[in-house]
């Protein structure tokens, strides 16, 4: 996931714990639970921002939100109000590194992810994915599926568009699932 976010430059992460001591790794783009036995492998680190090591450990680092950031303003979005979201199958080549990830509401909504972040994301989140209610660029989360409103595992922001996102016209598209 920190490779995800840091789009091939170095993998930086923030470990923060939230007021009832779980605790996350935390980006400008996201968060995500970690579990007590990553936390145990990564020497149970303090609240701070790291560098991963190419052999997994981490190191002291700078360049990521700090802990109370990530608290005071990621964390709360675990807790909103939220739409089922799953992928459509397209995707939008932006540049050499960045492709764009169209995902979709049972209403008919879109919303826009960064294709390799969503994927970490997904891969690595406990649940479903669904969208916070009120709007096209509101972040995406993870959580149960039989629990709607419970605390979400992760979460992850969406792209902004100056247009509600919509599905590309059929010459438009670079790649279909």
């Amino acid at each position: 996931m920190a490779r995800a976010v840091g789009y091939g430059g170095p993998a930086i992460l923030t470990i923060a714990t939230h007021p009832d001591g779980s605790r996350y790794a935390g980006w400008p783009v996201g968060c995500i639970r970690l579990d007590h036995l990553l936390l145990e492998v990564l020497g149970d680190p303090a609240d701070g921002t790291y560098r991963i090591a190419p052999d997994g450990r981490l190191t002291p680092g700078v360049g990521n939100y700090p802990a109370d950031t990530v608290v005071r303003r990621i964390l709360p979005y675990l807790e909103q109000a939220r739409t089922p979201v799953e992928a459509s199958p397209w995707i939008r080549q932006v540049s050499a590194k960045i492709r764009h990830q169209l995902i979709g509401t049972p209403d008919g909504r879109y919303t826009i992810a960064d294709l390799a972040q969503w994927e970490a994301w997904a891969d690595a989140a406990d649940g479903v994915p669904w969208q916070l209610d009120g709007g096209p660029h509101r972040p995406l989360v993870w959580a149960p599926a039989d629990d709607p409103s419970g605390r979400a595992t992760a979460m992850l922001t969406t792209i902004y568009a100056p247009t509600d996102p919509a599905p590309p016209a059929p010459e438009a598209l670079d790649v279909a699932r």
